[in-house]
């Protein structure tokens, strides 16, 4: 178990906390350690952290995952928040020196971690706050992860030390669970 002191807790989980109590949604890379690991600002409470699975909805053997305790309220919780793909994901590969000097260079790569997980949930959330917004409502972060774990798939894992409060997420799932629940988000129920 590792502890975050939310009087007392390192600087990139200080501004997690900051920018959400701002109304930022915060979204996050868990690590790239195995099991029973994890890294700040990851840890911090009001972070949406993803683990990285691969395109069967298994946690991948690198995904960090944790058990944290909260020192100012003796509160438990898993992290990762939600898991997204983040195994052999196709992405932009970033070096000029090397696209200038060779004419067949390739702008694609394939990379694994957390890392390119987090962007799949950012993106998700981008689009989930623009269907509120649309309809009136302002989500905030809190909301915003409610709505990613209730509409999550059950990992797909044989690995029995994995802790997650969420599942694999699931963007049809996710925005269908919104507007089933915008009249409670606008009274305030949710």
């Amino acid at each position: 178990i590792s502890a975050i002191d939310p009087e007392d807790c390192d600087e990139l989980s200080g501004c997690v906390r900051k920018l959400t109590e701002q109304g930022v949604v915060v979204v996050v890379s868990g690590g790239n350690e195995g099991s029973n690991s994890g890294r700040r600002p990851g840890f911090a409470p009001e972070a949406i952290t993803v683990g990285a699975l691969d395109y069967f909805n298994r946690v991948t053997s690198f995904s960090s995952d944790k058990t944290v305790i909260n020192t100012g309220t003796s509160r438990t919780y898993d992290k990762p928040d939600v898991w997204a793909y983040g195994q052999k994901v196709n992405a932009a590969k970033f070096d000029p020196a090397g696209y200038e000097h060779k004419p067949n260079h390739e702008l694609a790569t394939q990379k694994n971690g957390t890392s390119m997980a987090a962007p799949h949930v950012s993106g998700v959330a981008a689009l989930l706050l623009q269907e509120a917004k649309s309809k009136g409502v302002s989500l905030n972060a809190a909301q915003m992860k409610k709505i990613l774990q209730a509409s999550a798939d059950p990992l797909q894992t044989g690995n029995p030390y994995v802790r997650s409060e969420g599942g694999a997420m699931n963007p049809n799932k996710a925005l269908d669970y919104l507007r089933k629940n915008l009249d409670k988000i606008k009274k305030r129920l949710f």
